[in-house]
């Protein structure tokens, strides 16, 4: 302050005018509140809840490069104007509805606590990496007795790789190995062999979809890098020929470089209890051992089956895994105008008053009750994540499916406060899936997500809601389907997805069944598929969707064998399917693309659902739904028009004029934008 003060000629206090001291002292409390938020984040930051799922806050400076391989978890959300979220992550909401919303919404008149925590559907606890290092040892090398590869059921020897017996050799020869088996056997270390030279060099920064830099997750072949940022607790290294091969224990997030890299992952067992994965090359194959190395090191009592790694998630016996599909009607059903309407299908027009609680009401913090309840008889559940600004699409979605479909085995996954409150107030199946939702700073009242709202992209982090759901519900013993609210359905799908016979089917943004699109997908419930995305989880949510980390290990993880396959492109349809390949270009400093023509009259619509990808916000997507002529909302708006009635059961309401309550933003006129070629 002292040399301040001399710098500027002597400067004091008494020379300052009231109105300058008054200035000075406002930016005193303006510093001194923003360095308070700083620590406050910087607190939420180092909390540490020891759950691998919990939502992860990370201070969000624009341009910041972010680094980070494993980060800690820490405090819950708080976001929505009407509606926080405490300490202990229990929702301080009112179900009472704003004067906005009387005439469309009625008190809850059941009792809604929503601190009851003991059925909430908690993320599986992580199994996590031991760091203490391994006591290295100069003993004599441990004979290979054999490997199987790790998807091999039925116990036959593997052909052994001419790498595997002398980087074997250093290893048995380095550390126990019945030490070795007990760490990785727990789950959350890894023995890993890699060849840093086949690494790519380091890559250049990237944006995420906010427009941070994230900086790139290949770091060329500097081995040291991976051994601290993995926290090794074991290394050596064998040079045969011109190659070394590294091998290395570290956390099983370590894999993710082998993603990263585009390099093949396999996992030979050996000896019967020592799990080895290798990063292979993008483009090789291994050359074989001798035939006399081959003959030396096969099992003599037989091939044991594959080694079981602990999983985060098991689903229980008797799961239902042959599907019936007879129980599954194609037929197109078309709201006729002279009847009434299926009140399920809009089950926010049904008066409390009239029918006081549907029996799905009530469980939204009881997942298994709620499946149970929700499940169709071949246990396929589809579940829809939602939060507010996305009303309008969760109402088009659900009088679609239903109305037209016929299709009610649904719940409804929200992702804050606010959007749980206002699910139960439209009587959907509703779960608090904040649990499972990724930290959104933006999305804080006041942040710039918050304030984008309905023209808001859907971020990185976000869609890694999908696959910890996915996880959880199959760990319950039902068939996962993933289904995004920005789509609009024309006839029942599900006998032609469950006819696939494959275990994971998705559709596709291409002809290439590696062109994933996790719109709508289903998982069937087996071992292979809770081990594929379980083998996601090693990908930093911030950096990736969940969609690309899905493309990585399809392609390149050989260790979870589950089969996928692409949905009909046409049936299964999507505004992608039109665009007309290399044609971008900018119009008035907007990036436009050519559309092939698409049908748009509802009575030759062919395809069972109607997806509007590639475009962004909730908003841009209800114009182009409408504008295709299947934004099936108006079709219920135009029903609600004058006094209808309700079918509810075996109940039906007469005289009914309760209308559909609509976003502030909800645009009701056709935007003929996207009735032009160019858009």
């Amino acid at each position: 302050m002292d040399k301040w003060q001399r710098k500027k000629g002597g400067w004091h206090w008494a020379k300052l005018s009231k109105l300058k001291c008054v200035v000075a002292a406002l930016v005193w409390v303006v510093c001194f509140t923003w360095w308070g938020f700083q620590i406050d984040i910087k607190g939420a930051n180092n909390t540490n809840s020891g759950s691998t799922f919990q939502p992860i806050q990370r201070k969000q400076q624009p341009q910041k490069v972010v680094s980070e391989v494993e980060p800690s978890p820490s405090s819950p959300n708080v976001r929505g104007n009407d509606c926080t979220e405490t300490p202990d992550g229990t929702c301080c909401i009112t179900l009472e509805p704003t004067d906005n919303e009387k005439g469309h919404y009625d008190p809850v008149p059941w009792p809604v606590d929503f601190t009851d925590k003991k059925n909430m559907p908690f993320p599986a606890a992580e199994i996590r990496h031991n760091p203490t290092k391994l006591v290295e040892k100069n003993i004599s090398p441990t004979p290979l007795s054999g490997c199987t590869d790790s998807l091999n059921a039925k116990g036959t020897a593997v052909t052994l790789p001419d790498w595997l017996l002398p980087v074997w050799d250093k290893i048995s020869s380095s550390v126990s190995v019945d030490e070795l088996s007990e760490r990785l056997l727990s789950g959350g270390s890894v023995l890993v062999v890699w060849i840093p030279s086949k690494f790519m060099a380091p890559q250049k920064a990237g944006k995420n979809v906010r427009g941070e830099v994230v900086d790139a997750a290949t770091r060329g072949q500097d081995n040291a890098y991976y051994l601290e940022e993995y926290k090794s607790v074991f290394h050596t290294s064998v040079k045969i020929g011109e190659t070394t091969y590294h091998a290395q224990v570290l956390s099983r997030k370590a894999l993710v470089v082998c993603l990263w890299e585009r390099l093949h992952i396999k996992r030979y067992d050996c000896n019967g209890k020592i799990p080895i994965h290798f990063c292979q090359c993008r483009h090789c194959k291994d050359s074989v051992a001798s035939g006399d190395v081959q003959a030396a090191h096969k099992f003599a009592d037989g091939v044991p089956l594959p080694l079981q790694i602990p999983s985060l998630y098991k689903p229980p016996s008797g799961t239902i895994t042959t599907f019936k599909k007879s129980i599954y009607k194609n037929t197109k059903q078309v709201q006729p105008k002279d009847t009434c309407l299926d009140g399920l299908s809009a089950p926010w027009l049904i008066p409390r008053s009239s029918i006081t609680k549907l029996p799905y009401e009530g469980y939204h913090h009881d997942l298994e009750k709620l499946l149970s309840i929700q499940a169709d008889s071949n246990n396929i559940v589809i579940v829809y994540i939602f939060n507010r600004f996305w009303i309008d699409h969760l109402h088009n979605v659900v009088y679609s499916m239903i109305a037209r479909s016929g299709v009610t085995n649904f719940i409804v996954a929200t992702l804050d406060c606010a959007s749980l409150a206002l699910c139960i107030k439209n009587r959907l199946p509703c779960m608090d899936g904040s649990l499972f939702a990724e930290s959104e700073r933006d999305m804080e009242v006041g942040g710039s997500g918050f304030k984008k709202g309905f023209q808001r992209k859907v971020t990185e982090e976000l869609s890694w809601i999908k696959p910890r759901l996915a996880l959880r519900i199959l760990s319950s013993g039902y068939h996962f389907l993933m289904a995004d609210m920005d789509m609009s359905w024309n006839y029942n799908p599900l006998e032609n997805v469950v006819s696939r016979g494959i275990d994971f089917a998705h559709q596709c943004d291409t002809n290439n069944q590696q062109s994933i699109n996790t719109g709508f997908y289903l998982l069937t419930n087996n071992k292979k598929t809770v081990r594929l995305f379980e083998s996601i989880m090693v990908f930093p949510p911030w950096r990736l969707s969940d969609q690309n980390a899905l493309k990585l290990s399809v392609k390149y993880d050989h260790t979870h064998g589950a089969s996928n396959g692409c949905l009909d492109r046409w049936l299964y349809n999507m505004k992608c399917n039109y665009k007309v390949s290399s044609s971008e270009k900018h119009v008035s400093g907007k990036r436009t693309f050519k559309w092939k023509p698409q049908q748009r009259d509802p009575q030759k619509f062919d395809w069972f659902i109607f997806h509007a990808t590639c475009l962004d916000g909730a908003l841009a997507k209800i114009d182009w739904l409408r504008a295709s002529n299947a934004w099936f909302l108006d079709e219920l708006d135009s029903i609600t028009a004058a006094p209808y009635c309700l079918r509810v059961g075996n109940k039906t309401l007469d005289g009914m004029t309760r209308r559909t309550l609509h976003s502030e933003k909800y645009p009701t006129e056709k935007d003929d934008t996207y009735l032009n070629e160019r858009h």
